[in-house]
């Protein structure tokens, strides 16, 4: 077991810290050349080709450019079904809710240069606070610089990391009053009143970047160590439950439920496990607690049960494996010393640009007057012209040889970052078509993989957001009409699945009014496989990337070929999913989710059929019997992530 000692966290800390920063003693230059004079970040430092911005600026819209779109499915297709239907509405409605995209955007600039780290907490919703006591709770998300977040660094992947932290500065002021006011929040009012404020002052005060006055803050560190499960005697106050603040029915005070007698000095508590959903623990210590050295031994705040996934609240966002270290290497850290070497290059050839002169030499002070002199079109006179007397000279400016090495250096710089002329917008003289597709194939292939792994990390961080969403009773958030849409969707397709004809599905979906609420908590039944885990999660393809638009235009001139020999067969065959299966296989492959809507709806292929075959089938100015309007009911349960859709 760790030793989660106050004194020995700290030094967990200070060598996470120095692992930490020599991964990142490289990348402060890499930002200082993206950003060059801009602000704070410019370093000085001379440059001539800035790779990082040219890097960043051709693949951050290929990597995220929108939201992600979020599919569910589950290993339990009967008993969870509805759940996987909520759970992808709910999650695609968060994630327009909190505007994902540009919160990607600013993960992917550290993706880039370092590494992204995300936190994921659950917080109260915006907005709700004095309307009513029970305030309902959403996921928030925040980043984590790199040079904020510490792992242990003696693991060999992250996975396998012993804690995992991150610091934060608080004003004193505010936590020393929040200590005194709330004292069931378990923050340590002596030690903060102590505690000394951060070395981050003095820097502040004394910069000559931007001469921010002092703030009095003192720096935080919050450490969540995954083994360590807090006994009953270290569980905090905020756990404690005196008998008589939560009196069972039947239960007299000095008595439990069951008439038995109760130590009054005895307080109950409420152990956490992990199968109430709670994996680890999280320490808070400072980083200067005090002058006196007698009162560095204790915590910030009394150690917290984690409520959250078990592998924790943060997910990193790392692009090439490194082995045995659990600190991903950025791509820009990879060609970090082929930019270099080309820039050096670059620099060389400007100085020697700068230095470039091209005279006139000649011979006699008369000759030297009149060629200073003379205006394009003259005529002059040379009584004695002597040809060897005047010559055109040039000095300096660039050879052939640097060009050539200039060239060689920027083609293994673009080769090894995926970068090709066309990408850049300027394709390479005299290269034939097929060279530079294969060009670009390659370097397709190179980029992928960077694709791949944040589209991973994204999928994790979403996976953490669904987690909460399952097992935390308190979330509970309004879906919208995009949300609707989808419900009514995949309640279609359900119906359709259970046997109903996809024309009376739709008129049933249509015909009730809905406004789905989401809410979170498990209900799992006893003795059921069915689970969080059990269900699956996957962003669609290409619903992150910027489209080409050549190949929008491709692929909209393939769609239209595609309904112009499938509209047909469905006339002829209404009782067929169409919608579905439209959406599910052309729709997603070609980024457009709701494609069906462009095709004939099952109502307007209800239209082509003759009125003895709608006879046949029942249908009358109102098809949906009493039966369909009671399995409509089931499929309202979608609206929720259990069960229990608010209908308007």
């Amino acid at each position: 077991m760790l030793n989660v000692t106050p004194s020995n966290l700290m030094q967990e800390v200070r060598s996470a810290e120095i692992a930490r920063d020599d991964i990142l003693k490289e990348s402060s230059e890499l930002w200082d050349e993206y950003a060059a004079g801009h602000g704070k970040s410019n370093s000085g430092k001379a440059i001539a080709e800035n790779h990082p911005y040219q890097y960043v600026s051709t693949h951050l819209p290929n990597l995220v450019y929108s939201n992600p779109r979020v599919n569910v499915t589950t290993t339990m297709p009967i008993s969870q079904k509805e759940t996987a239907v909520a759970m992808r509405a709910g999650l695609n409605q968060w994630v327009r809710d909190v505007n994902l995209a540009n919160f990607l955007n600013h993960t992917a600039m550290d993706f880039f240069f370092d590494y992204g780290i995300v936190l994921a907490t659950l917080e109260d919703r915006p907005g709700y606070h004095g309307h009513s006591e029970d305030v309902p709770m959403t996921v928030n998300v925040s980043m984590i610089t790199p040079n904020q977040f510490i792992i242990d660094p003696a693991c060999n992947k992250a996975e396998e990391a012993r804690f995992m932290g991150h610091e934060i500065f608080y004003d004193k002021d505010d936590l020393v009053d929040i200590s005194k006011e709330k004292p069931e929040l378990g923050w340590n009012h002596e030690m903060l009143t102590l505690a000394v404020t951060s070395e981050r002052e003095a820097d502040a005060a004394t910069s000559t970047k931007g001469g921010t006055p002092p703030r009095n803050q003192v720096k935080v560190f919050e450490i969540w160590v995954p083994e360590y499960t807090l006994s009953e005697g270290e569980l905090p106050d905020s756990w404690k439950k005196a008998s008589d603040e939560d009196e069972e029915e039947g239960e007299e005070d000095g008595q439990d439920g069951q008439g038995n007698p109760v130590d009054p000095a005895k307080a109950e508590y409420d152990t956490p496990s992990r199968a109430q959903g709670y994996h680890g623990t999280i320490f808070t210590i400072l980083e200067y607690q005090s002058h006196d050295e007698s009162k560095q031994q204790a915590y910030a705040r009394q150690p917290q049960p984690y409520f959250g996934p078990p592998w924790g609240p943060y997910t990193i966002f790392g692009c090439h494996i490194v082995n045995k270290q659990p600190f991903p290497y950025s791509p820009l850290q990879a060609t970090k010393k082929q930019a270099d070497h080309f820039n050096k290059i670059s620099l060389a050839m400007a100085a020697d640009t700068a230095a470039y002169k091209k005279f006139i030499l000649a011979t006699g002070q008369d000759e030297a007057d009149k060629i200073k002199n003379v205006k394009n079109g003259d005529v002059e006179v040379f009584p004695e012209f002597d040809p060897g007397s005047i010559g055109d000279f040039e000095v300096g400016g660039i050879t052939d040889q640097q060009l050539r090495q200039h060239s060689v250096a920027a083609d293994r710089l673009d080769r090894n970052s995926g970068l090709s002329a066309t990408q850049r917008g300027a394709p390479a003289a005299g290269v034939t078509a097929t060279a530079e597709s294969i060009a670009a194939g390659s370097s397709d292939a190179r980029t992928s993989w960077h694709k791949h792994r944040f589209t991973m990390a994204t999928s994790e961080l979403l996976k953490t957001v669904s987690w909460h969403f399952y097992y935390a009773d308190e979330i509970r958030f309004p879906l919208g009409q995009e949300s609707l849409k989808s419900i009514r969707e995949e309640s279609r397709k359900l119906l359709t699945q259970d046997g109903m004809n996809p024309i009376e599905a739709e008129q049933l979906v249509n015909s009730v009014e809905l406004e789905p609420i989401f809410e979170g908590g498990d209900r799992e039944l006893p003795g059921s496989l069915a689970s969080w885990y059990s269900l699956g999660l996957e962003i669609d393809p290409y619903s992150m990337e910027k489209t080409d638009e050549a190949l929008t235009q491709k692929r909209s001139l393939e769609i239209l070929k595609t309904m112009s020999e499938i509209i047909p067969i469905m006339l002829q065959t209404p009782q067929y999913d169409w919608a579905g299966f439209i959406d599910s296989t052309i729709g997603q492959s070609n980024n457009m989710p709701n494609l069906s809507q462009y095709f004939p709806s099952n109502n307007g292929m209800e239209d082509q059929m003759s009125s003895a075959m709608i006879n046949d089938q029942g249908s009358s100015s109102n098809p949906v019997d009493g039966q369909l309007r009671s399995q409509m009911a089931g499929a309202q349960d979608n609206a929720n992530l259990m069960g229990q859709a608010a209908t308007g």
